[in-house]
């Protein structure tokens, strides 16, 4: 094991903002990676969580796209010129 603590159904979906079944639907449909234990346990690593959740943004970050630069308070723009 990596050291890393795994998290329950229930931790993960505080941590989504979603219903405990919502998160193990995904872990059952092989959407979510985790670890089927003995029984009816399952477990998550946060780190994986994150990269799944990452793999899932649409459309970009502007801090984090190359050369751009965040807009700064100037004077507006006037007419002409």
């Amino acid at each position: 094991m990596n050291g890393e603590p795994l998290l329950t159904a229930r931790e993960v979906a505080e941590l989504l903002g979603m219903s405990a079944a919502w998160v193990l639907d995904r872990f059952e449909m092989g959407d979510l990676p985790g670890f089927k234990l003995s029984g009816r346990a399952v477990r998550f690593r946060a780190s994986e969580v994150e990269s799944w959740l990452e793999g899932k943004r649409r459309g970009t970050i502007p801090e984090a796209v190359p050369g751009h630069r965040a807009p700064t308070a100037t004077a507006p723009r006037q007419e002409g010129r």
